[in-house]
């Protein structure tokens, strides 16, 4: 899931400023709607300097559409340097990992029906199968959650925002619990202990890497498109301009009579050949596509499941997780 990026207007913007220069220990007061009054000493004072020493300022945000200069120590506005380092320092000190038990949907506390679980295996994995009779468990279904910025960088530099979420059972991405995880409600852990899994013992970094490459790919593609367009353009005239150099070279050549002046041409030929390749390999590598993606945070989420034994025409019976919040088979 893309996230959106929040408007430059100046009152959300001073509501992040405000709410992260106080977790980092500034003081702060707002004097005017579009301006905050600050002081800051040590984390939130090495925003200005770097040796966080007692620092006080009156920041301005001004409209995105406002006339005049800017002081980029004062002001703050879209590309603001201030933003940018506000933001690394909150990414720095803020925990990287958390855990929580989210509460299940309203028929999500009981064993399901096994007429739908039933039907819903049939429609997964594309033959019936029978649920035993009072045979089920609760037992704990367990996702990964991830936080992503990603840098694009080709002729236009991009900065995406992604939620992902992959469930740790099989690793494929669950896009309802990235587009619902604001909706979920987090209950206290239950008093017998959660068996959190360990992300040591599962290719998680494969997975996310798998699901952020499949929210990339429209995003990729026009890049793509715009990258092949600008080098299309930078070879041709590379290629336009050697072309005249060789073709000048051979008719000096076939004027030329004596042994010595013919061997200077072609070594100038050879050396033009080289060249004219490594001037296409140079715009070739100027003009790749580097995605750089960090992983802000993670969040491990536990939800109830049921389990039990699916009985086949053929065959020993199957241990299957069923997840009432996507209505799908674990197996």
């Amino acid at each position: 899931m893309r996230l959106p990026r929040l408007s430059a207007e100046p009152g959300p913007l001073l509501d992040f400023f405000q709410e992260g220069l106080e977790r980092l220990g500034a003081v702060c007061e707002r004097t005017w709607h579009d301006r905050l009054e600050v002081v800051a000493e040590g984390a939130a004072a090495k925003l200005w300097q770097a040796e966080g020493q007692l620092h006080a300022a009156e920041l301005h945000f001004p409209a995105p559409d406002a006339l005049g200069m800017r002081d980029t120590a004062k002001q703050v506005f879209p590309g603001c340097p201030l933003t940018f380092r506000l933001v690394e320092t909150l990414a720095q000190q803020q925990v990287r990992r958390f855990r929580a038990c989210l509460a299940p949907p309203l028929d999500g506390d009981k064993p399901p029906v096994a007429a739908i679980v039933e039907k819903v295996w049939q429609n997964q994995f594309g033959r019936p199968a029978q649920a035993e009779a009072g045979e089920w468990n609760r037992t704990w279904h367990f996702s990964l959650v991830a936080a992503v910025r990603c840098e694009l960088q080709a002729i236009d530099q991009t900065g995406l925002f992604h939620r992902l979420a992959v469930n740790l059972a099989d690793g494929r991405q669950d896009a309802l619990l990235e587009t619902e995880l604001d909706y979920f409600t987090v209950q206290p852990p239950p008093a017998e202990p959660v068996p959190w899994p360990e992300l040591l013992l599962v290719p998680w970094q494969a997975w996310l890497t798998r699901a952020l490459a499949e929210d990339l790919r429209d995003d990729l593609a026009e890049v793509r498109r715009r990258q092949e367009h600008y080098l299309k353009r930078e070879l041709d005239r590379i290629d336009a301009y050697f072309l005249n150099y060789e073709q000048e070279l051979q008719a000096r050549m076939a004027r030329q009579h004596k042994p010595e002046a013919v061997a200077r041409c072609q070594d100038r030929l050879r050396a033009a050949e080289t060249e004219h390749a490594r001037r296409r390999d140079d715009q070739v590598h100027r003009h790749e596509i580097r995605v750089i993606p960090h992983v802000d945070s993670l969040l491990i989420t536990a939800e109830t499941a049921w389990q039990t034994r699916m009985c086949e025409r053929h065959g020993a019976p199957v241990l299957g997780t069923y997840l009432p919040r996507v209505r799908r088979w674990f197996v």
